[in-house]
């Protein structure tokens, strides 16, 4: 008796020259592509102007059966949506670096004006943007008339702006001494009538010092106490001012 095979799925189906079964019967089924429509010859010339990308999707739609114009509208309506997306990540990308978009220009945005006060940054666009501005002429003209004073009190044969800026520095109490033991020979340094030998003597540190101050202001075109005041940044400048000032015999 025959026996009936079912729910036997097929996965390869060989043409061969002689069956084993000369009997046996098995489906054989043809593709459905669709009903493709036949394009007109205008619909084939504007179509073999398109790119590879968009002939391909013109086919794939086609062949599941849109027609042409559908098949058309169908990839210019995902074109402007890719279009869209891309534009809205460049316009992103535009503002979170700082530029601005007008209708007819991409401008880098200008940065507002602001102000650092008591460790808040405030913009001009803040409405307490005006008053910290006055607090801190208020305290710039303060500082300016105690720096001032100082000037007047520790270093007054300096250069009065040559003293302030040095002032207005971080500097320890070591060279705030050096700078006063200076300020005390100035007026005789800058009052002596000429030298014997141009070069001095360099094995006395105060004509050393002296040496470097007129090396510097003739290397850099400034005065004798913006010399000594470039000398005593450096440890090796404030050793030199130690030496003419504190290590005299």
């Amino acid at each position: 008796m025959a026996t009936e095979i079912i729910n036997l799925e097929l996965t390869e189906l060989s043409l061969v020259g002689k069956g084993a079964n000369q009997f046996a019967k098995a489906p054989i089924f043809k593709a459905d592509d669709g009903d493709v429509e036949k394009m007109t010859d205008e619909q084939q010339a504007e179509m073999d102007k398109m790119s590879s990308a968009m002939k391909k999707k013109m086919n794939e739609y086609m062949k599941g059966g849109m027609s042409y114009d559908d098949a058309k509208k169908r990839c210019k309506q995902e074109m402007t949506e890719k279009m869209e997306e891309e534009n809205q990540r460049l316009r992103k990308a535009l503002l979170d670096n700082g530029f601005v978009i007008k209708a007819d220009a991409i401008e880098k945005k200008v940065e507002e004006e602001s102000v650092e006060y008591d460790g808040e940054t405030i913009t001009k666009s803040d409405d307490r943007y005006e008053l910290v501005m006055k607090l801190k002429a208020k305290e710039e003209a303060e500082r300016d008339a105690q720096i001032e004073k100082q000037v007047q009190e520790t270093l007054p044969n300096w250069d009065a702006d040559v003293a302030k800026s040095i002032l207005k520095m971080d500097i320890d109490e070591k060279v705030l001494a050096a700078l006063k033991a200076a300020d005390a020979a100035f007026e005789a340094v800058m009052t002596e009538k000429g030298q014997s030998d141009v070069d001095g003597d360099l094995t006395d540190p105060m004509a050393a010092l002296e040496k470097r101050q007129e090396e510097l202001m003739e290397q850099k075109g400034i005065s004798k106490q913006a010399a000594f005041a470039e000398i005593s940044k450096t440890a090796e400048g404030r050793a030199m001012i130690n030496k003419a000032y504190y290590e005299k015999d």
